[in-house]
């Protein structure tokens, strides 16, 4: 019996965290509306958009699973593209005097699905101690002792190949974004010298935060 529900902890949570995965890479292109898309399957981009496809960053990202009712949530969400003129603030003469940073981190999180995988991390981590408190309640010693400990061990496994997987290659993706938005703002913007300080700030912060994670 023990035996029995230990593989089903390990099945069940398998189950719910690990996606299938694929590798691509991330790419950035501007419809006829000015209006700037994110994607990492260029083969299903409009076609009058191919030629102007561009990749943003080399490196390991993932395919977002077609099946996966957590990612469909969130596609449903970001519906609505944005330009990049929606971060910015403007006075009563048109000119820029701030930025819209939350604005700015949240839609770069839902395009790079740096919030799907860090509420799975979450998710997983309530999973695994819903888990334990449940099977201490079993009748015999050992019986409670085999199933945590092996409820321990999954998690610890688990865990870190979402992080390595999944979340560092989202986090990668989240700050390629948000720097590519950053510098279309200061392309298309003659900021004052406070605001074009934070931009740079910024994108200072952005790049060592990009080549701390691995």
């Amino acid at each position: 019996m023990n035996r029995k529900i230990i593989i089903g902890v390990w099945f069940l949570i398998a189950s719910l965290i690990l996606p299938e995965l694929a590798y691509g890479e991330l790419y950035q292109y501007v419809d006829k509306e000015g209006r700037m898309h994110f994607t990492d399957r260029p083969e299903e981009v409009p076609e009058p958009y191919r030629a102007q496809l561009k990749p943003v960053q080399k490196q390991i990202t993932i395919e977002k699973n077609k099946n996966n009712k957590i990612e469909k949530f969130f596609e449903s969400l970001d519906q609505k593209e944005i330009k990049w003129q929606d971060f910015v603030i403007f006075d009563s003469k048109g000119n820029p005097v701030g930025m819209k940073l939350k604005k700015l981190i949240c839609k770069s999180m839902l395009q790079s699905n740096l919030i799907v995988w860090l509420s799975v991390e979450m998710a997983l981590l309530i999973l695994a101690i819903f888990l334990i408190l449940t099977f201490r309640n079993l009748p015999t010693h050992k019986g409670r002792t085999i199933s945590i400990i092996s409820i321990i061990l999954a998690y610890c496994i688990l865990a870190p190949t979402i992080l390595f997987l999944l979340l560092f290659p989202s986090a990668h993706k989240f700050l390629a974004i948000t720097r590519v938005y950053l510098a279309e703002i200061k392309t298309n913007l003659k900021p004052d010298p406070a605001l074009q300080n934070m931009l740079n700030n910024m994108e200072q912060k952005l790049q060592s935060y990009q080549n701390k994670i691995p």
